[in-house]
């Protein structure tokens, strides 16, 4: 099920130096997460990072896996509508697998998540 659309939507066309998305708070995945205190799902987190990276490489991606996850603050849609992902690194290891590696900040800068991840 993509996410796209339904827990965030872009705010500006997808780029490599930072894409940035707004959260859904009224989405049933914060509805069903916390909701009077909304957070968002580590699983979500990875997702997103996933379709803004397949939207960048102009094909559909999915996790393979996850070498590197480091969840560094709570994202919550209630104190940070906006988030920003940027990708240092997306590129192609083979016809079926790329690799994938950035961040997840906020508009102020401060960081939530930094990733490595293998997507096919």
């Amino acid at each position: 099920m993509p996410l796209l659309n339904d827990l965030y939507t872009l705010v500006q066309q997808p780029q490599l130096q930072g894409t940035r998305c707004r959260l859904n708070p009224d989405s049933t995945i914060y509805r069903a997460h916390f909701p009077s205190l909304p957070i968002t799902p580590g699983v979500c987190i990875l997702m997103m990072v996933t379709e803004v990276a397949g939207l960048i490489a102009g094909r559909t991606l999915a996790l393979d896996s996850a070498p590197t996850v480091k969840f560094l603050k709570p994202i919550r849609p209630l104190e940070n509508p906006t988030i920003v992902i940027v990708l240092d690194r997306l590129e192609a290891t083979d016809e079926h697998h790329w690799k994938a590696r950035g961040t997840i900040k906020n508009d102020q800068g401060d960081l939530f998540t930094r990733f490595s991840l293998i997507l096919r």
